[in-house]
């Protein structure tokens, strides 16, 4: 056979010969085109679907988050609101009780005062004694406790010692006034000062204002001297020579060192 047919020949034999075949393959490539960017839009779409739930789960969430933590904001707000109620009601009962507490204390203060004038009436020179002083007390408000201002029996309360505690507590002259339940206090922070005795101040400034022993007590009795009523203004902290000394500063803070505190104070809480 001639070359030339035999080239002719493969060449027809490996080559597409029709336009149909030629168009077939035309078409399964752009099907498959459109096949890939049909898969690839619904890979889109199920990718959105998915980024759409899980925005919509996170919407959610948030939404039950905030309101859980309004829930809560409101609930704080309710219990600080009665908090702020139950503290204000604890402080004006305090306060009105402070204030009761204020009137008894003033009118007790002045009860004795009044004892006092009494028993300064005794004497030329307006000195009396602890007994004097408490007879006085008693003749003008009998069966009255001096501290409550109440009712009480003379048979079972020690009135006699009620007045000599307020009277020690409102005399610059006593530790009493100084060392309340052993605390160190400041000028008439516990009482104003009412009463002097010039002998009890001398006995405390020689023993430096120190805690109550046996031997101090002892001094105290052989030298009570008399009492007599403050009738200065002292607001200032100053006390004339003739009522006696008071301590210093330097004094008291010496003798509040290693003081015991409060022993009475919870032996009395104990009682109740």
């Amino acid at each position: 056979m001639h070359k030339h047919h035999q080239f002719h020949l493969l060449w027809t034999m490996n080559t597409p010969t029709t336009r149909q075949e030629k168009q077939r393959e035309r078409e399964c490539k752009k099907q498959a085109k459109l096949e890939k960017k049909e898969r690839a839009k619904q890979a889109k779409q199920v990718k959105e679907a998915a980024n759409a739930e899980k925005k919509e789960r996170a919407k959610q969430a948030k939404q039950v988050k905030e309101a859980a933590n309004a829930e809560k904001k409101e609930k704080k707000a309710l219990a600080e609101a009665a908090k702020a109620e139950k503290k204000a009601l604890a402080e004006a009962k305090k306060a009105e009780k402070d204030s009761e507490k204020y009137e008894v204390r003033k009118k007790s203060l002045e009860l004795l005062l009044d004892a006092g004038k009494k028993a300064a009436s005794i004497r030329q020179n307006g000195e009396f004694t602890t007994g004097e002083l408490e007879e006085a007390y008693k003749q003008m408000n009998p069966n009255i406790n001096p501290y409550t201002l109440s009712e009480c029996d003379y048979d079972r309360y020690d009135i006699n010692a009620a007045i000599r505690g307020i009277m020690y507590e409102t005399s610059p002259s006593s530790q009493q006034h100084w060392f309340r339940y052993g605390c160190q206090k400041n000028h008439q922070q516990v009482a104003p000062w009412l009463f002097a005795n010039k002998n009890l101040a001398m006995v405390n400034k020689h023993y430096k204002w120190k805690n109550t022993t046996s031997e101090i007590a002892t001094t105290r009795r052989q030298n009570k001297g008399l009492w007599q009523l403050i009738l200065v203004d002292t607001s200032l902290g100053e006390l004339p020579e003739e009522y006696g000394e008071i301590p210093s500063a330097e004094m008291l803070n010496e003798a509040s060192q290693n003081r015991k505190k409060n022993m009475r104070k919870k032996a009395i809480e104990q009682k109740k």
